[in-house]
């Protein structure tokens, strides 16, 4: 199914907190131009574009915060009603890590807050869950866990809500 694309002139701020060796660039998948005449561009945007685009790779927990209604409107002032298809962000040789992605109107707090009020990973039975897919189909959910490195003992989820719920292993 098709996502739906988000207007930058609405939501202009992304924020997130990140570790690891993540590379200083943030590319997104961008559709712009007035309606029944849209293009559909891929562009990535670095440090010589916005200086809130330097990541630092570290193993602490960061925040960033980039207003992209103003990146495009510095970098690509021709490009109007932007919407925001996909963002994507790279590794800068090791492994990194996003929480707390934010993509709305404002910054939701200031990053230290962030950082100092981000929950610990869910870890159920020690175990790390690398993926999680929610698909729904006629109105039945289907919940895919993924574990990290091949783990196992993973508990069963506890359900709740007024629907006739399965659980399944």
């Amino acid at each position: 199914s098709s996502l739906m694309a988000v207007k930058i002139s609405s939501y202009r701020q992304l924020c997130f907190a990140y570790k690891g060796a993540m590379a200083s660039e943030l590319c997104v998948v961008y559709r712009h131009g007035e309606e029944g005449q849209e293009e559909e561009v891929e562009e990535c945007f670095g440090p010589e574009d916005d200086s809130d685009l330097e990541f630092s790779s570290n193993e602490e927990w960061q925040c960033q915060c980039t207003d992209l209604f103003d990146l495009f409107t510095k970098i690509r002032p021709s490009a109007t009603n932007v919407e925001i298809k996909e963002i994507k962000l790279q590794s800068s040789g090791g492994e990194f890590f996003i929480d707390m992605l934010y993509i709305g109107k404002v910054v939701p707090m200031e990053c230290d807050e962030v950082v100092k009020n981000r929950r610990s990973p869910a870890m159920p039975n020690g175990v790390m869950v690398d993926e999680v897919q929610v698909e729904e189909e006629s109105g039945e959910y289907t919940v895919t866990s993924v574990v990290f490195n091949c783990g196992y003992n993973m508990p069963l989820l506890q359900l709740k809500g007024t629907g006739g719920w399965t659980a399944s292993r």
